[in-house]
C-alpha cells in the first residue's frame, strides 16, 4: 500500500501550500472529500478540519511501518481463523 506524500510549499511569498502526493488510485475519493470540506463554506471550520485530520496523520505514523503492518496482518488472520474475539468494551477477551 503506499502512502501519501506531503510537502511544504513555500514558492510564493507569504503564502505557503501543503501538497499532498497521493496514489492515483486514491485521487477520487479524495476529491470528493475536499468538495465536500469546500461546500462546507466556512474557511476557518475548514482548516481546523484539515489541521486535526494532519495531527492524526502525523500522530498515527507508526500504524505504517512494515513491523505494523505485519502484527496487522496477523491479527486479521487471527480473527478470520475465529482464534480472537472482543467482549464489546475495546478488550481481548
Amino acid at each position: 500500500m503506499s502512502r501519501p506524500i506531503a510537502a511544504l510549499d513555500v514558492t510564493v511569498p507569504n503564502h505557503p501550500r501543503l501538497v499532498v502526493e497521493v496514489p492515483l488510485e486514491k485521487q477520487a475519493a479524495i476529491q470528493a472529500a475536499l468538495d465536500t470540506l469546500t461546500k462546507a463554506g466556512d474557511g476557518i471550520l475548514i482548516q481546523r478540519i484539515l489541521s486535526e485530520a494532519l495531527l492524526t496523520a502525523v500522530e498515527q505514523t507508526y500504524f505504517w511501518i512494515p513491523e505494523w503492518q505485519a502484527k496487522e496482518r496477523e491479527a486479521d488472520e487471527a480473527i478470520a481463523r475465529g482464534l480472537s474475539h472482543h467482549d464489546g468494551g475495546g478488550r481481548a477477551a
